[in-house]
């Protein structure tokens, strides 16, 4: 995987100019994650998924100053959105806090630490009316509740199946992705806080073991590998786990550590498009044979800005070799779509001959439908 200075490395080198007289590390580096940003975003080329934990709403600040000065302090937890009430009672209280048109909340607690005391308090709010997503997000894809598909609609065609959609409650059947904010996901009816995740215990380091559905206990601190529920391997730490569905990488990509393990049931997962990783911390995700384009297109940024080193002709070829990048890589994944093989129940059939079955004339009847 190509990183942040080897990229910019090669572009100033691909320019002639790895003493910095013209353009300066910085310069080039801002022209490669911006470059990566916009290849990623064209060509759609990086999957994800996203959960929106169905658990009861978390809400730690109020007003943006808040948040900024809680972000300046190392290790403090900021909840995703804003909170100004505690209970449904108390919305005509306030006037701050306005998503799509209703506000933001309620919200009980104040720390992920203290949902396991939830059930304990009937008090405490628990309806989750949607959440946020990255905002990395190019597109949604999917979005799924309890293992099961969402209907994808607008607000005004959701006004128009409920006009009382945004506080209705119960088990999500639609989604909606247009009106109550940048990034916010709303599902309708709202769910019920319900997904049952394990208990936390202590907010620092990794998952040490893991309580399944059926009870088993998987000591993840000493394995290095769980197939099946059968451990195997002597100490290190769990890179993935194999589950029904196939195996569980970390959200990101198939490296790292887990941290937390949401469960598919009566759970809100949202399949996306998006953009890379900041390069700052992270290495480029594209495949080695598409990294080259990223840098052409940060090398015709230099050479068409003004100043020494500007040379509009080549940057119209660098800009050329990106374009040609990008067609590649859509080319690459609209090839991909029709070569995967659906089929819902029975065995697969294969054709007797190139030129497919035989056919009866049409006055008779097709014996193959």
């Amino acid at each position: 995987m190509t990183k942040l200075f080897d990229a910019t490395s090669d572009a100033l080198d691909r320019l002639g100019d790895l003493d910095n007289d013209i353009w300066s590390r910085d310069e080039i580096g801002l022209y490669v994650q911006d470059q990566y940003d916009q290849f990623c975003r064209r060509t759609k080329a990086l999957f994800d998924v996203v959960v929106i934990e169905n658990t009861p709403p978390v809400g730690n600040w109020q007003t943006d100053l808040e948040r900024y000065f809680a972000l300046q302090m190392p290790g403090l937890a900021v909840s995703d959105g804003p909170f100004h009430m505690t209970d449904d009672s108390e919305q005509g209280l306030t006037a701050g806090g306005q998503i799509g048109g209703t506000y933001r909340g309620p919200a009980g607690i104040t720390n992920p630490t203290q949902k396991a005391s939830v059930d304990d308090v009937d008090s405490v709010p628990t309806t989750v009316v949607g959440g946020y997503l990255p905002q990395s997000t190019v597109e949604v894809l999917r979005v799924t509740y309890d293992n099961r598909d969402l209907i994808g609609t607008d607000s005004p065609r959701m006004r128009k199946l409920d006009s009382n959609y945004e506080t209705r409650s119960g088990d999500p059947q639609f989604f909606t992705y247009d009106k109550d904010g940048l990034f916010f996901l709303r599902v309708v009816p709202a769910a019920q806080g319900g997904a049952t995740y394990p208990t936390l215990n202590g907010a620092f380091g990794t998952i040490k073991y893991h309580v399944d559905d059926d009870g088993s206990t998987l000591m993840e601190d000493i394995i290095t590998q769980e197939v099946d529920g059968t451990m195997t391997g002597g100490f290190g730490i769990l890179r993935y786990r194999a589950t029904t569905d196939g195996n569980t990488f970390s959200s990101g990509g198939p490296w790292g550590t887990p941290t937390q393990i949401h469960p598919s049931a009566e759970n809100i997962k949202v399949e996306v498009i998006r953009l890379g990783r900041n390069l700052a911390t992270h290495p480029i995700e594209l495949p080695d044979a598409y990294t080259k384009y990223v840098i052409f297109g940060a090398m015709s940024r230099a050479l068409r800005r003004d100043g020494p080193g500007q040379d509009l002709a080549l940057a119209d070829h660098y800009e050329q070799r990106f374009e040609m990048g990008v067609d590649r890589m859509v080319k690459k994944l609209n090839k991909m779509q029709p070569e995967r093989v659906g089929r819902f129940g029975g065995s697969g059939t294969s054709e007797p001959f190139g030129l497919g079955l035989p056919l009866m004339p049409s006055a008779y009847e097709n014996p193959w439908r």
